[in-house]
């Protein structure tokens, strides 16, 4: 039995199972061979979901340790064993070799968990341990804080933010191209985390095809090596659809440069659609919002659509689904924000307004699910609980696994007696499919005008909800902004830490765009106007570890 205080410990014993082989003895090579093998307790591997091991792998090292981000309120165990006739329990979980046990609670600091594994030959047993260590509340702090390298006012840097890993993206729609000679062309700059933790500019990108309001920036989303550009204001070939939209495609090399890899607009593109109002990217499946779409016969104006593509072996991507709501009408931009999570796709629809639109801009959220030809099924229909006109439900959301976060910037407070508060919704898939709210979140200290959920995002059990009309301590700061992280423990979401910025100001717009990957946090604050303030709007990125 193992007791170690102040240190989280995972333990992992390979036994023995009944092997069927013969017995010992002598005889042959073989029955040697069969011998070694029905005693090889070795893993072959081993990994944690939250972070590497401190250490390098070796079957003969049986201790290990990690150290993860305050972010990381879970983690998962994959052992590899070396026999494939050995078996691994986790915590008293049969775990199939290769494959992550169940998720494992860490509290702040150390923590201890034991897991038992057994064997081929029923006696012989081996131990691995990793100590794990969560970073403290305290010391979780703003690891970057970010600026353009060609800051001006108006660029609005941070209005869009996505997060993988090491890479971060952030638009500036507001950015005029090297001259300032096209106002709102838009860029994105994108930065790398090195080894010592330092954020560094990697690339900047604009549009081949940069035009004045292109918007180039809007929305952005990242997955691994690829890079996803919605840029609302494209007009077509010829500039004849205004505001159309466009999605660019981007690529990194191995030498860490970007490439234009594809350039997608609308089959059925119009003026006013606003394709690529949002964007959302996983692996090798891109989706485009276009809230503006006003359906076959552009009879409904802002009904809304969107597009699913899919990237083949050539690198190119192809239109896979054409989706818009069943019960889409006038104006309820379908698609104003999209989330994406491997074969689960969530579109919001800010402006739906019941079957009757009793409520208009209530609000509703969409599920559909892939089946094994590559087509998108409707899974679900969410509306909140509680829902009143203007609510705007659905007007950001974020989707992780089986959990769906959705944010309702207009929602007041319970009486209605702090209009646009804000409040978001957590919901969670059961195993028939079905989403089910499990909860439903306010800030601790809402008030009139914070807009509360007008951005999330989710990685594992950690949530962020911006509130960029929070108006900072005593409410002398109106528009500086705010960021809430949410734990989720036992089904149940609880408020952790609010964060501001180090220099908030009035008007900074702190929390409009936020994304987690792992336990790195960016937050936008599109109104940041710089040290001296001698930049208005001009923008910043905050990154939080």
């Amino acid at each position: 039995m193992y007791k170690i205080l102040g240190s989280f410990l995972i333990v992992l014993t390979l036994l023995a199972g009944c092997g069927s082989g013969s017995g010992g003895g002598g005889g042959g090579g073989n029955n040697n061979i069969q011998a070694v093998s029905a005693t090889n307790a070795d893993l072959s591997d081993l990994a944690l979901s939250a972070g590497p091991l401190d250490q390098a792998f070796q079957a003969d090292q049986t201790s290990y340790t990690a150290t993860v981000g305050f972010l990381n309120t879970v983690t998962t165990v994959t052992p590899t064993t070396d026999d494939v006739n050995a078996t691994v329990t986790v915590n008293g979980a049969v775990v199939i070799s290769g494959t992550a046990s169940g998720a494992i609670s860490l509290d702040e600091g150390s923590n201890t968990i034991t897991v038992i594994v057994t064997a081929e030959d029923g006696t012989t047993t081996k131990t691995y341990t990793v100590e794990v260590t969560r970073q403290t509340a305290d010391s979780f702090a703003q690891q970057a804080y970010l600026k353009a390298i060609n800051a001006d006012a108006s660029d609005l840097f941070g209005f869009s933010v996505a997060v993988s890993g090491d890479t971060l993206a952030v638009g500036a729609v507001g950015e005029g191209g090297a001259d300032n000679s096209q106002p709102d062309a838009g860029a994105v700059y994108v930065f790398s985390r090195d080894n010592n933790g330092v954020w560094r500019q990697q690339d900047l990108l604009r549009a081949l095809n940069a035009g004045a309001r292109d918007q180039f920036g809007f929305s952005v989303a990242l997955s691994g090596d690829t890079l996803a550009v919605g840029a609302v204001g494209e007009s077509g070939a010829d500039n004849r659809k205004s505001d159309a939209g466009a999605v660019y495609v981007f690529g990194r090399d191995n030498s860490g440069e970007w490439h234009q890899q594809g350039f997608l607009r609308a089959f059925n593109a119009d003026a006013g659609d606003l394709f690529g109002g949002a964007v959302a990217l996983s692996g090798d499946t891109l989706v485009v919002g276009a809230a503006g779409e006003g359906g076959a016969d552009n009879r409904t104006p802002d009904a809304g659509a969107v597009y699913v593509f899919s990237r083949d072996n050539n690198g190119r991507w192809r239109q896979q689904d054409f989706i818009r709501a069943f019960n889409g009408d006038t104006r309820d931009q379908f698609g104003f924000s999209v989330a994406l999570s491997s074969d689960t796709l969530a579109v919001g629809a800010v402006g739906e307004g019941r079957a009757d639109n009793s409520k208009p801009d209530a609000g509703a959220v969409y599920v559909y699910t892939r089946d094994n030809n590559g087509l998108w099924r409707q899974q679900d229909f969410l509306r909140a609980f509680n829902a009143d006109a203007g609510d705007l439900f659905g007007g950001a959301i974020a989707l992780a696994g089986d959990t769906l976060a959705v944010g309702a910037v207009g929602k007041g407070s319970a009486d209605n007696s702090k209009p646009d508060a804000g409040a978001v919704y957590v919901f969670s898939r059961d195993n028939n499919g079905l989403w089910r709210q499990q909860d439903f979140l306010r800030a601790f200290n809402a008030d009139a005008g914070d807009l509360f959920g007008g951005a999330v995002a989710l990685s594992g059990d950690t949530l962020a909800v911006g509130a960029v009309g929070n108006n900072g301590v005593g409410n002398l700061e109106p528009g500086a902004g705010a960021v809430y992280v949410f734990f989720r423990g036992d089904r149940v979401w609880r408020q952790q830490i609010i964060l501001k910025a180090f220099n908030a100001e009035a008007g900074d717009l702190f929390g409009g765009a936020v994304a987690l990957s792992g336990d790195t946090l960016a937050v936008g604050a599109v109104g940041e106007g710089g040290i001296d303030h001698g930049e208005p709007d001009a923008g910043a990125v905050y990154v939080f570890k």
